[in-house]
């Protein structure tokens, strides 16, 4: 049996006050981490903020594309459903 796995589009902002999920822009989500996007460093802040926001583990996150660039096509393999990642991560359906 295959795990479910849920793909978003989402807008990094490195170098923030703070890390947060900004919410939905034109479809995309929009994060901000506090780390600059050295050595992968970003990327690693935005898989943990969003595992820790979908009580999911780190490795349950794979950044497909746009490893070095701010936005970046991200697969959630939890079981989750696309409508529940949405709820999890902003609070609201998306729309």
């Amino acid at each position: 049996m295959g795990e479910r796995s849920v793909r978003i589009r989402v807008h990094v902002q490195p170098n923030a006050s703070r890390s947060e999920v900004a919410g939905w822009k034109e479809g995309i989500l929009q994060v901000k981490v506090t780390v600059s996007p050295a050595e992968g460093k970003a990327n690693q802040a935005v898989v943990k903020l969003l595992a820790e926001r979908l009580d999911i583990s780190k490795s349950s996150i794979r950044i497909k594309k746009g490893l070095t660039g701010r936005t970046k096509l991200i697969s959630i393999a939890s079981g989750l459903t696309e409508a529940e990642v949405i709820e999890k991560l902003t609070g609201k359906k998306q729309g």
